[in-house]
């Protein structure tokens, strides 16, 4: 399961056609029209389904902007990936919770680089060629 965010960065694959959507399509409101994933959801939480070889991975529909408020036209983007397991990824979709709750249900305070939220660039479909 995941969330997608954006950052002023550059280095999205050029393959990844749910990160490209994010990066430009979603920003203008457009729909999704990609064929490696299909609409679905987890309870009301809306998502895009990617049926991998190790199973089906869920992403949320919507992106968290990270960018300075109002992100600057033409930007260099990078799409992020958080992975977590189905608890965390209902917290993502509660809209209900503050900034600061959110955060706290994604950081992993067992992590071996401190605590934080870990991110990948590397959207579902794009696991299997990262790894081989």
């Amino acid at each position: 399961m995941g969330a997608a965010a954006a950052l002023p960065l550059a280095g999205a694959s050029k393959d990844a056609e749910l990160s490209e959507y994010f990066k430009e399509k979603y920003l203008k409101g457009e729909l999704f029209e990609g064929i490696k994933y299909t609409k679905n959801s987890i309870s009301r939480i809306r998502t895009y389904m990617f049926k991998g070889r190790d199973g089906d991975t869920q992403v949320w529909r919507h992106a968290f902007d990270l960018r300075a408020f109002g992100g600057h036209e033409g930007e260099d983007l990078i799409i992020l990936y958080h992975y977590t397991n189905e608890l965390g990824f209902r917290n993502v979709g509660d809209l209900k919770q503050s900034a600061a709750q959110l955060f706290a249900s994604l950081a992993d305070d067992r992590a071996h680089f401190g605590q934080g939220v870990y991110t990948t660039q590397h959207e579902p479909a794009e696991r299997g060629k990262v790894s081989e």
